[in-house]
Order: structure tokens, then C-alpha cells, then sequence
């Protein structure tokens, strides 16, 4: 018993029979499946297939990140509930929490809904909230607050759009000595591009 053949086998027949109401019901099974792999790709493809989202959603609180992964995508790609993404923003695993905030913002949901996420644990998913909050709204003093963040990666993104907007390059002069190199090196760079 080859748990991938399980899923592979229903994803061919689902190309070759689109629609047949038997292939959804197999790929439902597959949703209860003991290997959380299977249950990962079978929401999937379930979802995509336009398998009812109350058993899909059910894998919203699979044990495992990936599951829990997989099925917030596949129902945000089909059915774009910004709700489900904004619940899913507090789920304990980074992965889920970064899909949540980006499926959200590519859904162009309100910014200021994941403005908390600027404050989560997480670094990366603070660089991302930040870049898609100022991807909407532009705002210099949003730029300048995250200079200070205590990850690199979100204090350079803040540099980069701290210059694009115009901001004071006197504030950044101090991050020439900032201890990481992603951040000098962003404020080196954008002097540069801006010929300061």
C-alpha cells in the first residue's frame, strides 16, 4: 500500500473524468487518510475539484502544518474567503501563518486587518506583512517604526522602503553601522541608486 499511488491514481482519473462524482468521493476519503502526506495533497486536489469546503476545512486543524498548509490554500485559490485567511493568521506554525498573510494580501484584503502581524514572532512573516502593507499603502512613517525591527531582514526591507518614499536619508546614516550586513548593505546600495 503505496499511500502517493492512492492519491496520484485519483488525481488521473479526476483529469481524465472531470466531474465524475465517484473520483470526488475517493479523493474525500483520501482526506482521512493516516499518512498526512496523502491528506495534504488530496485537499488539494479535492478543493480544486470543487470538493465541498466544509469537509476540506475540516484539515484546517490537522495536526500537522503542511495539511493544515495545503487546505488553506487550496480554499483561499478557489473560494478567496479572507476571513479563513485572517482566522488562519493565528496558527501555530510559521508556515501556515506566511500563507495565511500572503494568500490575504494577493486576495486584496484590507492591509489594515494584517497590520497585527507586524508584531509576530516570526520574522519573516513581519518582512512580509510589512512589504505588502506598504505595497498598499506607502507610508514613510510605517518605513521608519520598522528600521528598528530586531530581524535584519525586516529592518532592510524597511530601508529599501524608507528610501523609495523619500524618507530622510539622515535617519538612515546610522544603520551604515548596524550590525548586519543585509542592512548596511541595503542603505549603502540605496544611497547609491538614489545618488545621495
Amino acid at each position: 500500500d503505496v499511500p502517493y499511488t492512492r492519491v496520484t491514481a485519483a488525481r488521473d482519473a479526476a483529469r481524465l473524468a472531470p466531474g465524475n462524482p465517484a473520483i470526488l468521493t475517493e479523493l474525500g476519503k483520501l482526506l482521512n487518510d493516516r499518512d498526512f502526506k496523502v491528506r495534504a495533497s488530496a485537499v488539494e486536489a479535492y478543493v480544486a475539484l470543487g470538493g465541498d469546503a466544509d469537509a476540506a476545512s475540516r484539515l484546517l486543524s490537522d495536526r500537522f502544518a503542511s495539511v493544515r498548509e495545503a487546505a488553506l490554500q487550496a480554499l483561499l485559490e478557489r473560494d478567496g474567503d479572507l476571513e479563513l485567511a485572517r482566522r488562519m493568521m493565528s496558527d501555530a506554525d510559521q508556515n501556515v501563518r506566511l500563507t495565511a498573510v500572503n494568500m490575504f494580501l494577493a486576495q486584496d484584503g484590507n492591509p489594515d486587518l494584517i497590520a497585527d502581524m507586524l508584531s509576530d514572532p516570526d520574522d519573516l512573516i513581519r518582512e512580509s506583512a510589512f512589504d505588502g502593507l506598504q505595497e498598499k499603502r506607502r507610508d514613510p512613517s510605517l518605513a521608519r517604526r520598522m528600521l528598528s525591527d530586531p530581524a535584519p531582514v525586516v529592518r532592510s526591507a524597511a530601508v529599501k522602503s524608507f528610501l523609495k518614499l523619500g524618507g530622510d536619508r539622515e535617519v538612515l546614516a546610522p544603520l551604515l553601522s548596524d550590525s548586519e550586513a543585509i542592512v548596511r548593505q541595503a542603505v549603502a546600495t540605496g544611497f547609491v541608486i538614489d545618488g545621495v
